[in-house]
């Protein structure tokens, strides 16, 4: 499956070292191939994983500081060939553009905008 992963800056102030890009089939279990993936500090990613062409692939992120790593975002997932969305079972979930899942993480407590 191939999705444009995009996700807001954290706030400067917050001295962010990497973003953590966590995928899986199910909603609230990340548990794909590599996951988390450690993206770098930047705010967007090309997922091009092999994955059954009828599975819905769930994403969320994190972002890394000195300090540790943050809660994981709010879930967003895409769906595969055919497939029907899913029932959220771990927070809010949002069908995506059909080639975009954009998430923002959240950190130490607040969410970015």
């Amino acid at each position: 499956m191939e999705a444009s992963i995009t996700w807001n800056a954290n706030p400067a102030g917050d001295n962010v070292t990497n973003y953590n890009l966590y995928w899986g089939y199910a909603s609230g279990t990340y548990d794909g191939a590599n996951s988390p993936i450690d993206v770098g500090n930047v705010t967007s990613y090309a997922f091009d994983e092999t994955t059954p062409a009828e599975a819905t692939v769930f994403f969320a992120t994190s972002a890394e500081n000195a300090i540790g790593e943050s809660s994981r975002s709010l879930e967003k997932f895409k769906l595969g060939e055919g497939a029907s969305p899913p029932l959220p079972t771990h927070g809010p979930a949002i069908v995506a553009e059909p080639a975009v899942s954009a998430v923002a993480p959240y950190v130490y407590g607040r969410e970015t905008v």
